[in-house]
């Protein structure tokens, strides 16, 4: 189409998958990528719908032709209210908001999937009041314990003494943590808590303190994930930079 009155929609980054019939166009000396141009004269979109089909069956339809009222910034609106975005864009592959990720330019599941990591305990002739609690994970394992020697018998307010390899694993029941790459690297965070606990039983990290109850063995397993994940994160890796001596 050669005219004047053509207008182009342009996606707000430079590294928009360009293989989606974008096109590059000079604007003001700055390049950016046109995903939709519309002939007003015609009047029809000149080029077609960024996600194809999944827009309609017309794929040259784009914001349903109401590109007065919506506004659809990347062309992944779909047949979706306007306004309510779907699809995403991850280094130029589509992926389903609702169920998938972007992370460091890879696409993940959020759903969970078993981690390897367990948080087992033994328990008393009842079955159902844990003795001791500790963390197990691929090749290695840990648990907390007061310390005796601090007062209170370590049980209220003393930093907690680390075992690796928790010594006696005998008589028990495990439960696997369930973990989503969308909220940490799992094989970073496997790292992670072994290189912890190590870190926590030869005094390089203050170990946590210690209250029965509130912070124990019990607590130990969960608060090794969630501080991992934390450090780790979607896409992650391990160990962490220098700048991280403890959480």
């Amino acid at each position: 189409y050669a005219g004047d009155h053509v207008r182009g929609f342009f996606a707000p980054s430079p590294d928009f998958n360009r293989s989606r019939n974008a096109q590059i166009v000079d604007v003001h000396q700055e390049f950016r990528i046109a995903i939709a141009f519309l002939a007003l004269g015609l009047p029809r979109w000149l080029s077609r719908d960024p996600i194809g089909e999944q827009g309609g069956l017309n794929v040259y339809d784009f914001v349903k032709n109401e590109a007065v009222t919506h506004t659809d910034a990347l062309g992944l609106m779909g047949n979706a209210p306007p306004g309510s975005v779907t699809k995403g864009c991850c280094a130029g592959k589509i992926y389903d908001l609702s169920t998938e990720c972007c992370c460091k330019d890879k696409v993940y599941s959020k759903s969970t999937k078993p981690s390897g990591i367990k948080r087992c305990c033994r328990y008393n002739w009842t079955g159902v009041i844990p003795q001791h609690c500790w963390i197990e994970w691929p090749g290695g394992s840990a648990g907390l314990y007061p310390d005796a020697n601090a007062p209170l018998f370590g049980l209220w307010g003393s930093p907690g003494i680390v075992a690796v390899p928790e010594p006696d694993t005998s008589n028990k029941q495990c439960t696997e943590f369930q973990l989503s790459d969308c909220v940490c690297n799992i094989d970073a965070v496997k790292a992670c808590v072994a290189d912890a606990a190590s870190k926590h039983a030869n005094g390089t990290w203050l170990s946590p303190t210690y209250n029965f109850g509130i912070f124990d063995c019990g607590h130990y397993p969960g608060y090794l994930i969630s501080g991992c994940c934390s450090l780790v994160g979607c896409g992650g890796s391990w160990p962490p930079p220098p700048t991280i001596s403890h959480w």
